[in-house]
């Protein structure tokens, strides 16, 4: 569900192509681009046999690529993990969106009517959706 999204992020989040990232170059951007798309799918619970064959790399090679990733690449990889989430929330429970002048989104969930306030990047994601006619998959 969120595999290809979540290495697609990483791929951006290093500011390379999919393709080099996947690919066998061991440059260092491509490396910390595999690393947190590794270590976010391996917090999505993705066990590291199902990443290596996502990534085309051997288990042992993500396990190597998980056990030293340093804290910004936790970081990197729990926010592009959360994007997902929330961008996964909003396909599926198509909630109400509200925002203000300030630019400020918020979701209500209809089911519980709770409010969510949405961080600036998933804001753009969705107002390019609203303004292409929607959400749909």
């Amino acid at each position: 569900m969120y595999d290809a999204e979540v290495i697609q992020a990483s791929a951006e989040w290093a500011g390379v192509d999919i393709d080099e990232m996947l690919g066998p170059n061991r440059s260092r951007n491509k490396v910390k681009a595999r690393r947190v798309a590794s270590v976010a799918l391996r917090i999505l619970g993705y066990s590291y046999l199902q990443i290596g064959s996502m990534m085309a790399r051997d288990h042992s090679t993500v396990m190597n690529l998980v056990n030293r990733a340093d804290d910004d690449i936790w970081e990197a990889a729990t926010k592009i993990v959360e994007q997902a989430r929330q961008r996964t929330f909003l396909l599926r429970f198509r909630p109400q969106v509200s925002f203000n002048d300030s630019l400020e989104w918020k979701i209500i969930n209809p089911r519980t009517g709770t409010t969510v306030s949405l961080p600036p990047g998933l804001c753009e994601d969705l107002s390019r959706a609203l303004a292409v006619g929607g959400m749909d998959e």
